[in-house]
């Protein structure tokens, strides 16, 4: 799985071997740099120094 953030305020997950999307799940902030992940969470930044992290599915 790939995880990206966009500029419409979105977190997505895509299938790295086809770049399909999996899922999407809207912040509702503006998303600030890189989502990282580890032991199965994504975590992603947001403008207003909030660090939100979601369970891998």
């Amino acid at each position: 799985m790939v995880y990206v953030t966009s500029q419409d305020d979105n977190l997505y997950a895509l299938a790295a071997a086809t770049g399909d999307e999996r899922w999407t799940y809207g912040i509702g902030a503006t998303l600030v740099g890189s989502p990282a992940v580890a032991d199965g969470t994504v975590y992603v930044g947001t403008e207003g120094n909030a660090l939100l992290a979601l369970r891998e599915a």
